[in-house]
């Protein structure tokens, strides 16, 4: 029995040496996740890629390429696609390989400590080491005006847009006309018209009679007219 396990040991340590070390190991032992892209010559080997903290990403493509490792500081690989965030460049030469540990400012090559191998058991003979590696940090390109989302609105912005003719007046400051426009009464009307007027556009806006979908910009249009009321009531 003793002889078996030792047999199927060496056959375990047998086969684990003689599997190929990946070209790349990176380790992010920063606090924060990254999004991570790895080029080999010209060809993107590893898309836009989630490396959470204390994780690991493991990419294998042709030693003979020079490559590059681009690191975006950004939760998400959607995020980094839209909010184009800065991203940290680091270019490595040819027939090395690539064992390096982020820390959220820097990259380092991993040392050797086990038996001259990483933490996960790959031989660092051959790693790279600092001088070997090329960094800069870099701002993504601004997108044009012309393709640029536009913020989206609030919904207090939404409710105002019920009443373009009052926004207007609102927005020009004209606060007491703006409200005479929402509730459509004039500048003569009595206390009993503005009444009339805020009940009949209060129950049209009502959450449960409003015809909108999105049932908050009914409450912000009930605001409004609040407002409307207690400003020309004075």
């Amino acid at each position: 029995m003793n002889m078996l396990r030792i047999s199927m040991l060496t056959a375990f340590i047998l086969s684990a040496s003689l599997a190929a070390d990946p070209r790349l190991h990176l380790k992010n032992n920063s606090p924060l996740a990254i999004q991570v892209e790895v080029i080999a010559g010209s060809t993107i080997v590893k898309s836009l890629t989630s490396v959470q903290p204390n994780g690991d990403l493991e990419v294998n493509f042709d030693p003979k390429l020079q490559a590059s490792l681009h690191i975006y500081f950004c939760p998400d690989a959607a995020w980094c696609k839209t909010k184009l965030p800065k991203k940290f460049i680091a270019q490595f030469p040819a027939n090395k390989n690539i064992y390096v540990k982020w820390n959220g400012k820097k990259l380092e090559p991993q040392q050797g400590s086990i038996f001259g191998k990483t933490t996960k058991g790959y031989r660092t003979k051959n790693n790279v080491v600092q001088k070997d590696i090329r960094t800069s940090v870099t701002e993504s390109p601004k997108m044009p005006p012309s393709k640029q989302q536009p913020a989206p609105k609030s919904k207090v912005e939404e409710s105002w847009d019920q009443f373009p003719e009052a926004k207007k007046l609102f927005d020009q400051g004209k606060k007491v006309e703006a409200y005479r426009k929402v509730l459509g009464v004039s500048s003569s009307a009595t206390a009993s018209q503005i009444s009339s007027a805020y009940k009949k556009l209060s129950l049209k806006w009502h959450p449960d009679k409003c015809v909108l979908k999105d049932k908050d910009i009914c409450t912000e249009v009930q605001k409004i007219l609040n407002e409307a009321r207690d400003t020309l009531a004075k």
